[in-house]
């Protein structure tokens, strides 16, 4: 770990999971140091290894504040974070072919990139959670938001969107298949950050406070738009983890209709509660963009992490890699330093438009031989497995934060 202290003016340290400094962009490096300088900055920033340059803070950061929220800070897609689900079954009970007749099947139910749904069957689980959000709006008086409706939400409920969203399947070293779903809170989020995002510079700059950048406005958390966009962040999360159990439910019908041996059937796929994958099926749903009320150093503050995943002690976090390398299972060591948190995957190491640029088809196809995929194309260059950090580095880089419990081989991808 570095600690990062300009000799200009700075009010508090970064600390980054890295061995040199030179190995971090230096967009990420002056963000990190903006971002040390807000006026409601509690103790330090964290970035996680895999750090890279995003809007307001880096991506792959941890910020504690206090008594404000910065809506850059979660980012546009709201709760983005990740699922992954042991089926108990043998991956060898699948050949390449099998794998890539699923891959297909996914493609062909689940929505994906700007895509919605264009039949109703996730409407009732989708309606439920707006009208809840209605109520508590109305019970508490907090802003009702346009963008929050019944239509909007079950048009996107189960559908994966793009970028480096994902689907994979995958054997642990017990052999185990498992599956892994890489998605968050699609138009719903990015509409809902944009909205508080503006309400923000416009509040900051009638009171006439002076930010490093305007990606730094934020909302006093003791206010109606404060407790409004905390509101809307938890109705975020809340559709992010039903979104991802929505494909899960897809996916493991799939591997039902494929195989007779397959440990769930229809019936039990769709009738099992949301909660029920997580509690006692063994599913770990976690968001990696989010803002969260917690307490370090004996202060209550509100912890943003952005591309950031939780790792308290004993926690079970997930770590994927490229789409070409192993993703991991870990443990939380609690590490106060890094607010308990950890890297939310590897990272790219270059823009999509540099990685489109220079890497080749042949590359591309090198790096994912033997993974079945229908996605390995000029479409999805920018996500070649090279565009992204060594996984395994950035596991041994943050040592001190998780323990590792299951190493996840891939043997078929779907990208959004």
């Amino acid at each position: 770990m570095i600690t990062l202290f300009s000799e200009k003016k700075q009010l508090h340290p970064v600390k980054i999971w890295r061995n040199d400094i030179t190995e971090v962009e230096h967009g990420c490096i002056q963000q990190a140091i903006n971002a040390s300088n807000h006026p409601a900055l509690f103790s330090h920033i964290a970035l996680a290894p895999d750090c890279h340059q995003g809007y307001g803070l880096p991506v792959g950061g941890v910020a504690a504040l206090e008594g404000v929220v910065i809506p850059n800070f979660v980012g546009v897609d709201i709760a983005c974070g990740m699922l992954s689900f042991n089926t108990g079954q043998a991956a060898s009970d699948y050949t390449y072919d099998d794998l890539l007749d699923i891959v297909k099947g996914v493609k062909k139910i689940i929505p994906m990139g700007p895509k919605h749904q264009t039949t109703d069957r996730w409407f009732t689980p989708a309606s439920e959670m707006v009208y809840e959000y209605q109520n508590i709006c109305k019970e508490q008086k907090l802003t009702l938001n346009p963008n929050i409706t019944v239509a909007a939400t079950y048009a996107q409920c189960g559908s994966l969107g793009g970028g480096n969203h994902f689907i994979e399947f995958q054997e642990n070293e017990l052999g185990h298949l498992n599956i892994m779903i890489h998605s968050g809170s699609r138009n719903l989020g990015h509409r809902v950050a944009t909205y508080y995002h503006k309400l923000a510079k416009e509040m900051c700059n009638k009171w006439k406070i002076s930010l490093p950048t305007t990606d730094l406005a934020y909302l006093p958390t003791d206010t109606v738009e404060g407790k409004s966009y905390l509101n809307d962040m938890t109705f975020c999360s809340n559709f992010s983890f039903e979104n991802r159990i929505c494909m899960l439910r897809d996916i493991l019908t799939l591997f039902a209709d494929k195989n007779d041996k397959f440990p769930y059937s229809k019936d039990a796929i769709k009738n099992t509660p949301s909660e029920s994958f997580t509690k006692n099926l063994g599913a770990i749903n976690i968001h990696h963009n989010y803002a969260a009320l917690e307490n370090h150093f004996g202060k209550n503050v509100w912890v943003h992490r952005k591309g950031a995943t939780s790792a308290k002690k004993g926690e079970l976090g997930i770590i994927p890699g490229s789409m070409g390398s192993f993703s991991y299972i870990v443990k939380g060591k609690g590490n106060p330093m890094s607010f308990m948190s950890c890297s939310h995957g590897a990272g790219r190491t270059m823009s999509r438009k540099a990685a489109k640029e220079k890497f080749t088809m042949d590359e591309f196809e090198s790096a994912m031989s033997g993974i079945a995929s229908v996605d390995v194309n000029e479409n999805h260059l920018d996500e070649s497995p090279k565009a992204y950090k060594d996984i395994e580095q950035v596991m041994e880089l943050q040592e001190d934060l998780v323990e590792i419990v299951h190493t996840l081989t891939p043997l078929a991808n779907c990208k959004g």
